[in-house]
């Protein structure tokens, strides 16, 4: 017989899965999340036209703001606030690609990989 979750069962339940990421430039590694399904809808309206095409001229700082969602405490508090998405800007480029890379994949939103659980990349580790 199937068991069949509750209301409270299913807004209760932890399930944003969060990486460590070491990212070297820095000097030490970071926390990463996936992102939850209303950063998923912004991120798409942000980068897609009404047809569903993507529009690159709509891109500018996008991968700062999702840096910026998606670093995290050890408790999966977010440790960036909305102001520093244009400070993540000025740093560089190949370690704020590096972890964008990483959450849209966490995110399930790169159709060029095949998601591979059990798995874990070079540099990552999963955290519970």
């Amino acid at each position: 017989m199937a068991k069949y979750l509750s209301r409270e069962h299913i807004l209760e339940t932890g399930d944003i899965e969060v990486v460590e990421l070491e990212i070297p430039e820095w000097g030490g590694s970071v926390l990463v999340r996936e992102l939850t399904t209303a950063e998923v809808e912004h991120f798409s309206l942000r980068t897609s036209t009404s047809r569903g095409d993507l529009d690159i001229s709509r891109m500018s700082g996008l991968r700062a703001e999702v840096v910026s969602w998606a670093l995290v405490d050890e408790s999966g508090q977010q440790i960036m606030h909305k102001k520093d998405a244009e400070a993540l800007q000025k740093k560089s480029h190949r370690v704020i690609d590096r972890i964008f890379n990483k959450v849209i994949d966490l995110s399930g939103l790169n159709p060029d990989e095949e998601d591979e659980e059990g798995e874990e990349g070079e540099g990552e580790q999963k955290k519970a």
